[in-house]
């Protein structure tokens, strides 16, 4: 969190922001690890986490830990009901009925016996997808015009870029089939990859792999979009070279790399494992990541440092060595109208989502706009690390909307509001089990805080400090380790 964010500004660290936050926080009164331990254990239902259509059932089970009959509730409301959905059956497996509208819900089942013991779900109600017109003229890169052989040995980069070439600007498709395709990310000096042009679909097939030649450059890219619009990237798997690279220097390794360009859709396409972020968005507009996913990235699942009208949708991001998703401007850069919906972040080291200004920027850098709906944010942090640890984090900027987001079994704070966040809500979330506070707002003014389901965690359940204005109202908290 409040890092340089690319390859346009390489200031120091995380290191030393981090330690002045956390001498802030722990000065000021907030609670960024445990105070007080539950005696009761932090059990999951299997699955732990699902993604349910609207309407659809799941089926989930009760771990052996739970002793005695196991009482069923959705948000906290017994059996559900119509808006949260409802459960199907009885016993230690029953069926999730997801109800009619996209959201997030926390299922738990606890013990008769011991209302103490409760596993838990997060699950991701999702609207029932349309499919989409496909595009038209599609070319294969393995054509002879062309020549990729996607055999894992060949340097594919020229033959791929060759039928991208032939297709920019055409309203196109290049397709990619099954195979894995060696690109090389730094092409004579370029820090990129496959450069693609505006009106161009890149689709790649099932079992199709984009993977990086490992280099030593600080910057490069495996898919570049510069400069272009109406740009589509469709399906594959992008692989980096996390741990195969032959530097040691930067951090500006992409799987997706985007800059000055408009109506970008980058859609279905995992980034894995490479030496910076996943997917990276800077001076875009008109930009959706749908249904993607960014795992095992060296740095962020995904960055937005510059853009506005910016859309996150469905996607996952997890197990990446900082943040999940990171929206934080660059000096003089700003960051306006982003949603982020339907997503899960998980396992990543730092916060699982945090939408920023650095401190070293503020009057100068903005983030406006950002709306934060329907996700789920668990067991980001890494356990005995230094404080402040964040599952979403909130920093010096207005107007943000946090709502209906389910954030459990965190290794902090839930949800933190740091240092003038003003004008913003933070409503309908469920704060769960985590080890720090389960909502902190410190140094902020005129937030609304309300209807937030806030129980089990290691810290305060709410907490504000140094915040003037605002209303806490309507919260349900219990059970938390330390009052309020």
């Amino acid at each position: 969190m409040m890092r340089r964010k690319g390859p346009e500004a390489a200031t120091p660290g995380p290191g030393t922001q981090a330690r002045i936050l956390c001498l802030l926080v722990l000065g000021l009164g907030c609670s960024t690890a445990a105070r007080s331990v539950h005696s009761a254990p932090a059990l999951t239902l299997g699955p732990p986490t699902a993604r349910v259509a609207a309407g659809s059932t799941q089926t989930f089970s009760a771990p052996r830990d739970l002793p005695g009959a196991v009482v069923w509730a959705v948000d906290t409301i017994a059996g559900g009901n119509a808006r949260t959905g409802v459960i199907k059956g009885s016993g230690p497996t029953v069926g999730y009925q997801a109800p009619a509208a996209a959201g997030s819900h926390l299922l738990t089942a606890a013990s008769a016996t011991d209302p103490r013991l409760r596993a838990y779900a997060a699950i991701l109600v999702q609207d029932r997808a349309t499919p989409g017109p496909g595009p038209s003229r599609p070319v294969s890169v393995r054509d002879p015009a062309f020549g990729a052989r996607g055999d894992g040995a060949t340097d594919d980069t020229a033959a791929i870029q060759k039928a991208i070439d032939a297709v920019a600007g055409t309203g196109g498709a290049v397709q990619v089939p099954p195979g894995t395709y060696l690109i090389d990310t730094d092409v004579q000096g370029s820090n990129r990859g496959l450069l693609l042009g505006s009106r161009l679909t890149l689709a790649l097939a099932p079992g199709a792999i984009l993977k990086a030649i490992p280099n030593a450059s600080p910057n490069s890219s495996l898919i570049t979009v510069a400069y272009a619009s109406d740009v589509v990237i469709a399906g594959g798997v992008l692989e980096g070279d996390r741990y195969t690279h032959k530097g040691t220097q930067g951090e500006w390794g992409m799987g997706v790399y985007i800059k000055e360009s408009q109506r970008v859709t980058v859609s279905g396409v995992t980034a894995k494992d490479c030496w910076g972020d996943g997917f990276y968005v800077t001076k875009g507009s008109r930009v959706t990541l749908r249904s993607v996913a960014a795992s095992g990235n060296r740095r962020d699942g995904a960055s937005v440092v510059d853009g506005s009208d910016i859309e996150v949708m469905d996607s996952s991001f997890t197990d990446s060595q900082a943040a999940g998703l990171d929206i934080e401007p660059n000096a003089g850069q700003t960051v306006d109208t982003v949603l982020v919906s339907g997503c899960l972040f998980s396992g990543n080291a730092g916060a699982g989502l945090s939408v920023s200004v650095p401190v070293a920027h503020k009057g100068v850098s903005f983030t406006r706009h950002v709306t934060i709906r329907n996700n789920i944010l668990t067991r980001n942090g890494t356990a005995g690390a230094p404080p402040p640890q964040v599952a979403l984090l909130v920093s010096n900027c207005g107007g943000q909307t946090i709502t209906g987001n389910v954030i459990a079994d965190n290794a902090g704070m839930g949800i933190y509001l740091w240092d003038n966040v003003s004008q913003a809500l933070v409503a309908d979330n469920t704060v769960y089990r985590n080890q720090g506070d389960g909502i902190c707002q410190l140094g902020g003014a005129d937030n609304t805080i309300t209807r937030n389901i806030v129980l089990d965690n290691e810290g305060h359940g709410i907490c504000a400090t140094r915040s003037s204005g605002g209303t806490v109202s309507g919260n349900q908290v219990s059970g938390n380790g330390q009052t309020p």
